[in-house]
């Protein structure tokens, strides 16, 4: 995800977004941390095996990949 902001609150909404990432649980954190390691260096992530794993750790990880699922799932 990307945002625009105006400079003059740049500081205070890079603040806020790195706080919500913070927030989020560490497995997922830590799977999407592999997958862009992968694409980067020319592999092919595929089916990230990272996120199965992430699925079956907490309830509050598979509720937030559940979320980022639906979000996707809407018409833009």
């Amino acid at each position: 995800m990307n945002r625009v902001v105006a400079a003059p609150t740049l500081e205070v909404s890079a603040a806020t977004w790195a706080a919500e990432i913070a927030r989020s649980p560490r497995e997922g954190l830590a799977a999407t941390k592999r997958i862009v390691a992968d694409v980067r260096a020319g592999r092919a992530p595929g089916e990230p095996a990272a996120y199965g794993a992430a699925l079956r750790t907490s309830p509050a990880a598979r509720a937030r990949i559940q979320a980022f699922v639906d979000r996707k799932k809407k018409p833009t």
